[in-house]
């Protein structure tokens, strides 16, 4: 779990102790267990946005290769002052 405040991007890694292929993750607000924020990804990372309900608010492989270590930023929604979970 994090504590996130407005404006503030998060850094999170997907890390596995063997390589993989895919990934999904989202962030959830701790009390009321939806979905919360958005992700920001750059052409070098190897991962692409979903919209689940809000816009950008699921992050994804966008390739089949083999990955260990997959970096990922996430920013709060506007106002946001809260506790998140990654799953």
């Amino acid at each position: 779990m994090s504590r996130c405040s407005d404006y503030s991007f998060l850094l999170v890694c997907v890390v596995g102790s063997q390589p993989f292929l895919g990934f999904m993750v989202q962030a959830h607000d701790a009390d009321s267990g939806q979905a919360v924020g958005s992700w920001q990804v750059t052409p070098s990372t190897p991962a692409t946005t979903m919209t689940c309900n809000n816009p950008n608010n699921t992050v994804t492989h966008n390739s089949r290769k083999s990955k260990q270590l997959v970096p990922l930023a996430w920013m709060p929604p506007k106002g946001y002052n809260g506790t998140v979970f990654f799953k």
